[in-house]
């Protein structure tokens, strides 16, 4: 299953990945507004900035294409609420997929 969400409030593009061999892993591609707007990115997840999973006990793993970017601090405190809408969106996709398993 793959679905696309968009955080208005925090300005990110976040595109969810779940495998139904693998349903306790949720994997997404984030992608912040500015770099949609600066003509960063279509619509290939590969070229977002943001990667990662989350996995059993809620372990998020996360990697930045390229590495280098302009951290501010509103970006810093957004990559904070990913964070949290990540899990949540873990927590209620991953529970849901597997109660109806």
């Amino acid at each position: 299953m793959e679905y696309l969400k968009e955080y208005c409030g925090i300005d990110f593009k976040v595109y969810f990945f779940l495998n139904r061999f693998d349903p306790v892993r949720l994997s997404f591609a984030a992608q912040p507004y500015e770099r949609i707007e600066d003509g960063g990115t279509g619509e290939d997840t590969k070229d977002y900035l943001v990667y990662g999973m989350v996995d059993k006990g809620e372990t998020l793993q996360v990697g930045f294409k390229g590495f280098s970017m302009n951290m501010t601090e509103s970006f810093h405190n957004r990559l904070g609420l990913l964070y949290e809408a990540i899990l949540k969106e873990y927590r209620t996709v991953v529970m849901k997929y597997q109660e109806g398993c």
